[in-house]
């Protein structure tokens, strides 16, 4: 169980709200802070994984690189997540769900390793930071397998 929707297209039900129930200015201020909130939610994801990338990976690999170099693999880092970003909606879109589905399913396979290592680490006092990572990265490795079968396969049995 749980509950169904009998909307054909449930990402349609916001929009429609809005529109048939809000009067014009209170449109425009929606609008505005959905357009807001996702501009900020993009900006400090790229800004995050670019971050994670310059300085975890290629300052470790070029350790004498210029603070100036360090911002140009920034750069090019966010312009890479952001085509990559482009180039997976239309995989989003074969899945024939939502998007809030979609979220939840990619939720679903990226969350289980994380609990599993906060877990491990307050259960397992002998694991180390090795174990943990590589932990994760098979955990990470897995839940993103099957998410692209999802993908590919146009949907997914949720269980």
């Amino acid at each position: 169980g749980g509950v169904r929707s009998t909307c054909e297209h449930p990402d349609y039900a916001f929009p429609v709200l809005v529109n048939q129930h809000l009067p014009a200015g209170a449109r425009g201020l929606v609008l505005a802070a959905v357009l807001a909130a996702m501009m900020s939610t993009l900006a400090s994801a790229f800004n995050s994984s670019a971050t994670l990338f310059t300085m975890d990976l290629y300052a470790r690999a070029r350790p004498q690189a210029s603070p100036g170099e360090y911002v140009r693999v920034g750069r090019l880092a966010t312009m890479g997540l952001a085509v990559v970003s482009m180039l997976w909606v239309p995989m989003i879109e074969r899945l024939g769900e939502s998007v809030y589905v979609y979220t939840q399913m990619a939720n679903a396979v990226l969350a289980p390793p994380v609990f599993a290592l906060f877990l491990l680490s307050l259960l397992v006092p002998s694991l180390n930071a090795a174990g943990g990572l590589l932990g994760m990265g098979l955990g990470h490795f897995v839940g993103l397998l099957r998410l692209t079968m999802c993908v590919l396969r146009g949907g997914c049995a949720v269980a």
